[in-house]
């Protein structure tokens, strides 16, 4: 009996973080002010099983997510801007993903809203 209910819990568990990572599957948008103005920033993430794969655009430059993972409804990644790292690690609450970023011993936070194009 004992046995029953924890491979039910896990097989619970198991479904529930496979949910999370298809809601976190799609294009995720925010605005960022920089010298030159407002400027959008596009997420485009994808999963694939505990991998999450993508890019992230603004201004028309790509550049692609590497080392990428989510569990359950979090996740982490990185993006290269010319020689420096940026390190990602996000929480998905209902309808947005919360993000916080670390480069060069500097810090930043922001929230992402789903995309609605």
């Amino acid at each position: 009996m004992k046995y029953s209910i924890t491979i039910l819990l896990n097989l619970i568990l198991s479904l529930a973080a496979v949910l999370d990572a298809q809601e976190i599957e799609g294009e995720w948008s925010t605005f960022q002010y920089t010298d030159s103005g407002k400027v959008e920033v596009i997420y485009d993430l994808k999963t694939e099983g505990d991998n999450l794969v993508g890019k992230v655009t603004t201004n028309e430059i790509e550049y692609k997510i590497e080392n990428g993972y989510v569990n359950g409804n979090t996740i982490s990644f990185k993006i290269t801007y010319g020689d420096i790292d940026v390190y990602h690690t996000g929480y998905l609450l209902r309808d947005q993903l919360l993000i916080s970023t670390r480069y060069q011993g500097n810090t930043a936070s922001f929230t992402l809203n789903r995309s609605t194009k």
